[in-house]
């Protein structure tokens, strides 16, 4: 480095040069900074020229941030004052984050209708997404991350990868994308439907080219920790240098994080004249059941989720998938299906084990958006879903994927959370049947109407009837 890029005394000025190249490499390497025992002594009127550090992306911009700084401590640095003037130097534009949320809460949904995968995959959750990247340069291959200065020194694939990287001046938004479901075998083929057709979009992209969603098997579905979720997703999509690269490239440039909640409940053909037995119910003349199904067309029914109903019908203090899943439930919805029946009409169709699933997944879905609210920086924007799939033997048996029951989205920005789903307490569900699927509400509101509540980081709640025509 060039001796004018740094101000200095007398016989020090190689001294300070060095000093100077010292932070340069830790600072484009994270923090903190160590100080070698040869600069513990260093004048408290060292002056560093930030905007001619060695590496591009500063000299870009950071060209006219000059920072004095006051002291260093004898065995390591902070360098608040530098990462006060990147930040600085690039602040952030937020109004093209609140342009796209604005798009997507405008977007009609439907939740709580058993639907094909194509109706709420692509039209709900992958449309939604898409409302917030538009316009956007997606980074999420790895190799659009292969910028020569981030190097540790050793070169793995050539010099000709770099030319990979992405042009950081653009709007760009960095996609990862996390989801959760039930370790059961029986649901195994919904998880590659799931994958293909919403992860291999939104998820990172290894170098060999394979698909990185960050997968979670909770028994029973939703989530054992919504902190812990959250926080592996968050910290795994960008390391520090990274960020502060991307931050830097361009004022529009934000972060999206993308979480699935996912449960399932079977789906049982009843045969004619068979008898269904639940707990103390039972049930002759139904067509179907849910709460059940076969692997496979030859196979005996069982319980799907086993898990949830286990729970609901034979709760073990001492199981701890049994403890979790009755405090997802919540108490009074908890005792309100080990004593109560929900039947969808006209034909009575016991649907009690679809709402528990799906109650254990919004419950998911709104402790992972707490969570995230104290993780993400003011770039960050969380999309999250919460879904039941619908396992059915004669699906599979045909070829065609299992269903699923959409139950609500929501959206995390700058501390302020946006939730539009059913709800938690069991005992306000209805049901009705048609066309063979299931259709559950929540106090009677229509599902294309569900209001969308609004939670302000000072805990101020908003409730705001849902119009696809007003940007909310």
């Amino acid at each position: 480095m060039s001796s004018d890029n740094l101000s200095g005394q007398g016989g020090e000025h190689d001294h300070d040069s060095q000093l100077q190249d010292h932070v340069t490499d830790h600072l484009t390497r994270g923090s903190p900074y160590p100080i070698p025992p040869s600069f513990s002594r260093v004048r408290s009127n060292t002056t560093l020229n930030i905007g001619y550090l060695s590496k591009p992306y500063f000299k870009k911009k950071l060209k006219n941030s000059v920072r004095k700084i006051s002291a260093f401590r004898r065995h390591s640095l902070t360098p608040k004052d530098l990462t006060k003037a990147m930040r600085d130097d690039i602040t952030f534009d937020s109004s093209t984050v609140r342009d796209r949320l604005g798009t997507l809460w405008s977007l009609e949904a439907n939740f709580g209708r058993e639907s094909n995968p194509f109706d709420v995959y692509l039209d709900e959750i992958v449309s939604d997404r898409f409302a917030l990247l538009n316009g956007m340069q997606v980074l999420r291959d790895e190799l659009q991350m292969a910028f020569k200065e981030m190097d540790s020194g050793e070169c793995h694939h050539g010099e000709n990868v770099y030319v990979c990287h992405a042009d950081l001046s653009l709007p760009s938004v960095v996609s990862t994308i996390a989801y959760t479901n039930c370790g059961d075998r029986v649901d195994i083929a919904s998880n590659h439907v799931y994958e293909s057709m919403v992860a291999s979009r939104f998820a990172s992209i290894s170098e060999l080219g394979d698909v990185k969603p960050e997968r979670f098997n909770p028994t029973g579905g939703g989530t054992d920790d919504g902190k812990t979720f959250a926080y592996v997703t968050v910290q795994h999509q960008l390391d520090p240098p990274l960020r502060k690269r991307i931050y830097a490239g361009n004022p529009k440039s934000f972060i999206l994080v993308n979480f699935d909640l996912k449960t399932h409940c079977g789906k049982y053909t009843v045969s004619e004249n068979e008898i269904i037995t639940d707990g103390p119910s039972t049930f002759t003349g139904i067509r179907c059941c849910y709460g059940r199904c076969r692997e496979s067309v030859w196979r005996e029914a069982r319980s799907a989720c086993g898990a949830i109903v286990g729970c609901i019908r034979g709760y073990d203090e001492m199981n701890a998938i049994h403890t979790r899943i009755r405090r997802d439930l919540g108490e009074d919805s908890f005792r309100f299906l080990q004593s109560n029946q929900i039947l969808a009409k006209p034909d009575n169709i016991p649907v009690t084990f679809l709402v528990a699933s799906a109650i254990v997944a919004i419950r998911g879905m709104i402790n992972t958006a707490y969570a995230l609210r104290d993780l993400l920086d003011e770039r960050g924007v969380g999309s999250l879903t919460a879904s039941v799939t619908v396992n059915s033997a004669a699906s599979d048996s045909i070829g065609i994927p299992d269903n699923i029951v959409y139950l609500g989205r929501c959206t995390v920005f700058q501390q302020e959370i946006r939730l539009q789903s059913l709800g938690l307490d069991a005992s306000k569900y209805t049901a009705t049947m048609e066309d063979g699927n299931v259709i559950i509400t929540y106090e009677n509101v229509p599902s294309d109407a569900l209001p969308v509540r609004i939670i302000q980081r000072d805990g101020t709640e908003e409730l705001r009837p849902f119009d696809s025509h007003t940007v909310i």
